[in-house]
């Protein structure tokens, strides 16, 4: 089959949805599995330069992209044209996979969508108008498709419970892990100086409950002055909360926001920490927490049924709005030496169970299954 996978999202620095594009998409090159995998993309000068970045040329995949003027505005009548475009942009398409960025209609082939989560149709109060916008019209695209491919079984269960989709039509393929993790060597940020800390990685933005991350932070510090907090992530649309609390608690000295890293520093950056914590309230899968464990470090994150699957049995759960259980559960963490080797080892062995070449092959096979 002729495969056509939308990789329009990479035009922004990859956090959740775009790693997994990303990755996933250099698996199949890797594993095509018989199949031509072709990457296709939409955009601006902007958008050119960010695709060249965050993607570039990837060993056996085909890029086709389209330079445009105005490319927001052309991507929304391409996605909301009922006539079939994709052949135009992309070529013949046995199936194709489209993303909340580009989904235009096709005449021929198998049609997949990939479903990261449902946040803005269970919990709109956690995102922006706009994100709900471009949400809203791919979960109507997602209702048309043959195959729904979702990040982990929760929201699989999500999306047949929420949007009504038969069970046949649905299809996991978890994240992976990539390699760099595994064994990364310690980067701490120099800022420290030596100093340890506790890491958190994630955009800010409500969903992620750094607030309460902070607050937690501040009263395990009471008996850990020794301890930093490194928070690494993209300022989102949480108004700088996360920063507020920062200020509010009289921790400007303790506390690093680091903003956007680019991929290669940040293994190095988990791998240096005493402690990796996940405090999100809810997520469809949360790459992160598998990552700080592939880099040996042990994992608090939510209890949240939502982080399940990234976690395994190899983290500390902690429920998220509880910052003094959180605070708890840190403290433990960080002094219990007989815990972190622990967890240590059954974070190890549950990221070795995540990898993107299986990423790659489930979603192949869901598109082969649905030919």
């Amino acid at each position: 089959m002729r495969v056509v996978i939308d990789v329009t999202p990479l035009a922004i620095p990859p956090t959740g949805i775009g790693t997994y594009l990303r990755e996933t998409v250099t698996a199949c090159g890797r594993n095509p599995r018989g199949h031509e995998i072709v990457a296709l993309s939409m955009g601006g000068r902007t958008e050119t330069a960010g695709l060249a970045e965050h993607l570039g040329e990837v060993p056996g995949v085909v890029r086709r992209h389209r330079r445009v003027r105005g490319a927001f505005v052309l991507r929304r009548l391409v996605n909301a044209s009922p006539v079939p475009l994709l052949e135009r942009l992309a070529g013949r398409a046995d199936a194709f996979l489209g993303s909340e960025w580009l989904h235009p209609r096709q005449r021929h082939g198998v049609r997949g969508g990939i479903v990261y989560d449902l946040v803005p149709l269970r919990f709109p109060e956690w995102t922006t108008p706009a994100t709900r916008s471009l949400h809203g019209r791919k979960l109507a695209d997602v209702r048309r498709c043959d195959v729904i491919v979702c990040i982990s079984r929760a929201t699989a269960d999500d999306v047949r419970d929420h949007l009504g989709i038969d069970e046949a039509r649905l299809r996991v393929a978890r994240p992976g892990v990539a390699d760099r993790f595994h064994g990364a060597a310690p980067a701490p940020p120099a800022a420290l100086g030596g100093r340890p800390y506790v890491a958190s990685l994630c955009t800010h933005e409500p969903r992620k409950n750094l607030v309460t991350l902070v607050e937690a932070y501040a009263r395990l510090r009471t008996g850990h002055p020794e301890l930093a907090l490194v928070l690494i992530g993209s300022a989102g649309w949480d108004g700088g909360a996360a920063a507020e609390a920062v200020e509010r608690l009289g921790l400007r000295d303790d506390v690093i926001i680091t903003g956007y890293l680019p991929a290669a520093e940040v293994p190095g950056v988990l791998a240096g920490a005493r402690a990796f914590c996940w405090p999100a309230l809810f997520e469809g899968f949360g790459i992160p927490v598998a990552e700080a464990q592939a880099a040996g470090v042990p994992v608090a994150c939510s209890d949240d049924p939502s982080l399940d699957e990234a976690a395994g049995d190899g983290a500390l759960r902690f429920p998220p709005r509880d910052a003094d259980a959180l605070a708890d559960t840190l403290t433990r963490l960080v002094e219990d030496d007989a815990v972190r080797a622990d967890l240590v080892a059954r974070g190890h062995a549950h990221a070795a169970t995540l990898t993107w070449d299986a990423t790659a092959a489930a979603l192949l096979a869901a598109l082969e299954d649905a030919a």
